[in-house]
């Protein structure tokens, strides 16, 4: 009996060739007590791994407009020894509230020297005047009773009040001023910041008794502050206390910046210097800057590797550390 079914089965699957004859045999045998092919088991085609998100790129941020209006005069004279002087201004385009920077250029230097600089710093924020300004001797400072020193200290106060003056126009805030400078420029934008709105008042009550020097030099803008909120100085001859050879004491007094110290306190400072200047000792603002912290002064030294220069990025990274966004 067993053998006719087997017969039978295998004629079907010959006939059928399919599906069903297959299946009729697995029943068969089954039903015959017969073991079974082993089950052959399903190919299952390998999971792909999800597909991996594109990366999200930010879009890289769109250059800054940065306006530059040259030659604006800022301080005329009112003898015939003074000449008028003028500054520029770097503003980043639709900026609104940005602080202030009055920048000073150094012995031998001119405001276009700075037009890098004061691109790259109004692209990160801020308004830019980059001012000319007499660099004098010592000797020709002292002369007639300090009248140099007297010349520039008004000048450089003139060009405080006239960013003062014109910030809205240029989208600052005039409640934000940074007066600095490089070497000369410092150590000048240094005794500024420290006398604030006292230059004409002080020379004017020297000169009282000293029979001069008279007012040297008149501002285009009036009836604004000199008076700043921070200073910032890259390798500047900070003058404390040591008089300079051929002044009385009176002349002394409005030169050098010790007697001011204990004034303005709510001066924020930040110094620059490098390691390896040779022009300007590294001492001088290690000095400078021991002098304020003993007074307890917001201020900072930063040294870099390098000669007597003004780097851009670490001056800009002071602006920074002062007026954070």
């Amino acid at each position: 009996m067993v053998r006719t079914l087997w017969r039978n089965l295998i004629r079907m699957f010959f006939q059928t060739r399919g599906l069903l004859a297959a299946v009729a045999i697995g029943v068969a045998l089954a039903a015959c007590g017969a073991s079974p092919s082993p089950a052959i088991t399903p190919v299952v085609a390998p999971t792909l791994p999800a597909a991996t998100p594109t990366a999200q790129v930010s879009p890289t941020p769109a250059p800054v407009v940065v306006t530059a209006t040259l030659n604006l005069t800022y301080s005329v004279p009112i003898t015939a020894l003074v000449d008028s002087y003028a500054l520029d201004v770097y503003a980043p385009v639709g900026g609104q509230g940005l602080p202030i920077v009055v920048f000073l250029h150094g012995t031998g230097e001119t405001k276009r020297g700075y037009s890098h600089f004061s691109q790259s710093t109004a692209a990160a924020g801020f308004v830019v005047y980059v001012a000319d300004w007499p660099v004098y001797t010592l000797s020709r400072a002292t002369q007639d009773n300090g009248r140099g020193y007297r010349e520039v200290t008004e000048i450089v106060a003139c060009a405080v009040r006239f960013a003062r003056a014109t910030a809205a126009t240029y989208g600052g805030d005039a409640s934000k001023v940074t007066l600095g400078g490089f070497s000369a420029g410092a150590a000048t934008a240094a005794l500024v910041a420290f006398l604030g709105d006292e230059p004409e008042r002080a020379w004017d009550a020297y000169a009282a008794k000293a029979g001069g020097p008279p007012p040297q030099a008149r501002c285009t803008q009036t009836g604004n502050s000199a008076h700043v909120d921070a200073f910032v100085g890259a390798a500047g001859p900070y003058n404390l206390s040591t008089p300079p050879r051929g002044v009385d004491a009176g002349v002394a007094e409005l030169v050098t910046l010790a007697p001011r110290v204990d004034s303005r306190r709510g001066l924020k400072v930040r110094l620059v210097h490098g390691t390896a200047d040779s022009l300007v000792p590294l001492e001088s603002s290690v000095r400078f800057a021991e002098a304020l912290k003993a007074a307890n002064y917001d201020v900072k030294l930063t040294r870099f590797d390098g000669p007597h220069a003004a780097p851009e990025a670490l001056l800009i990274a002071q602006l920074r550390d002062l007026w954070p966004r």
